[in-house]
């Protein structure tokens, strides 16, 4: 992954995550910055780019083979920010354990 430091535009593709929080999404849901560069919208941190959701999702499914369910933490946490890593992990076994 490479820093995000392209302006958005129109019909943008962009996968972004941040550098300091858990956040993810499509570029189109990122904040911008004074000088247009995107940043995370719940922190303001920089933020780490793909060229697709295609290569977020793929990264999601080679990472849920040393560490199953990631895959499936990670598309529920899609939009969602939490702190850490940690956090991240109980609030969504909390949420599945609610839904059982």
């Amino acid at each position: 992954m490479e820093l995000c430091t392209t302006p958005k535009q129109p019909y943008d593709r962009r996968y972004v995550s941040c550098t300091s929080c858990t956040w993810h999404d499509v570029i189109d849901k990122a904040e911008q910055r004074r000088d247009l560069t995107p940043c995370c919208p719940f922190c303001g941190s920089t933020l780490y780019e793909l060229p697709s959701q295609d290569d977020f999702e793929a990264l999601a499914r080679s990472a849920d083979q040393s560490h199953a369910g990631m895959a499936a933490m990670l598309e529920w946490s899609r939009g969602k920010t939490f702190p850490d890593h940690d956090t991240l992990e109980n609030a969504y076994r909390q949420a599945m354990e609610g839904t059982e």
